[in-house]
């Protein structure tokens, strides 16, 4: 008998021969047969490309830190699958993904507008509610989060009772394609197959005006990360992370010790307003430790030509980089995101 309520829908985000892709779709395929469910496969490779691939390209060309994880949320999985879905049903179906996260109710300003918001789940570990913090309210209301209230353990453990083919699957690290796309391996050098080395100038930090070494390109360095580039131990002993960039003059400063901040700037879009006297915090990572939030200021840059918004935190953090999100939690629910444009180092 077909369970004809149900569907398994899998996304087509990267190249068709891709091994991973036909892998992954032999998986499903072999999943759903077992389930006695019906399968699609859906192409989005021309959304991911657009919509991720290109512009995480652009911000890394620029010396930023981007996160396509967060876009892909965004653009694809509760964007483009969103609007395939509608075509096919424009109003009975619920859009149920294997995320850890949860989602809590509110109303809007009309009491009989009721939206939601996403929250974390109970398997803090395994938390993505810092990826899926740019999901607006008025899609989440055709989202269900099965796995909000169980932890990974528990999961494995009904995949394994039920008997399912991919129960003992490992979980999925980082993009597929990447590791055979790249003849070394590893993201940084798949993103040298698509972006061109531009070699510049290093500095320290004490010494701006002595140049220590040369760098091959502003996108294969992380603020707050180890720098790795070549330095006499006899002059530069010790350990060196990146410190700060200068895409003007495609120079790299670095420090002894990791930059540290205690303020953002971003261009911030809110879900909801925060309440009334309730504690803020923040995340610049996924899975780090909540920063308590100090004050909020919204303002105009003069440089940028439009408004934005400056965080400043109750204690120092460090290695923030500008491109990532920050994520703004009241409590276990997200409340509003936006994309770092500079850090106030110190």
């Amino acid at each position: 008998m077909t369970h004809k309520n149900v569907i398994g829908v899998y996304m087509n985000n990267w190249s068709s021969t891709s091994k991973c892709q036909e892998e992954n779709w032999n998986d499903v395929q072999k999943l759903c047969d077992y389930l006695n469910i019906e399968r699609r496969r859906v192409n989005f490779e021309i959304d991911y490309w657009l919509d991720v691939f290109e512009p995480m390209l652009e911000d890394y060309a620029e010396g930023l830190t981007p996160n396509p994880d967060v876009q892909c949320n965004y653009h694809v999985k509760f964007g483009a699958l969103l609007r395939y879905l509608k075509k096919v049903d424009e109003s009975n179906f619920k859009l149920c993904t294997g995320h850890y996260a949860g989602l809590t109710a509110y109303n809007a300003n009309d009491q009989s507008d009721q939206r939601k918001l996403i929250k974390r789940p109970l398997c803090i570990q395994k938390d993505q509610s810092y990826y899926l913090s740019t999901v607006a309210p008025d899609v989440l209301k055709d989202v269900s989060f099965p796995l909000s209230n169980l932890n990974k353990s528990e999961v494995r453990q009904i995949a394994a009772k039920c008997n399912l083919p991919n129960a003992t699957k490992p979980d999925s690290q980082g993009l597929c394609f990447v590791e055979q796309q790249s003849e070394f391996h590893g993201f940084r050098h798949f993103l040298a197959e698509y972006l061109e080395n531009k070699p510049g100038p290093v500095y320290t930090v004490d010494d701006p005006s002595k140049i220590v070494g040369e760098h091959q390109g502003l996108w294969t360095h992380t603020i707050g990360q180890r720098a790795s580039i070549p330095m006499p131990q006899t002059l530069y002993p010790g350990k060196w992370f990146v410190y700060s960039k200068d895409s003007e003059k495609n120079a790299l400063i670095i420090s002894q010790f990791q930059p540290t901040a205690n303020a953002v700037h971003t261009n911030f879009h809110w879900h909801r307003p925060p309440k009334e006297n309730v504690k803020l915090y923040a995340q610049y990572r996924s899975l780090q430790s909540p920063v308590p939030i100090a004050s909020i200021t919204n303002y105009y840059s003069d440089i940028e030509k439009r408004d934005k918004t400056l965080f400043r935190f109750e204690e120092t953090r460090n290695a923030i980089a500008p491109g990532q999100y920050l994520v703004v939690y009241e409590e276990d629910t997200v409340i509003g995101s936006g994309v770092i444009s500079k850090a106030e180092l110190s």
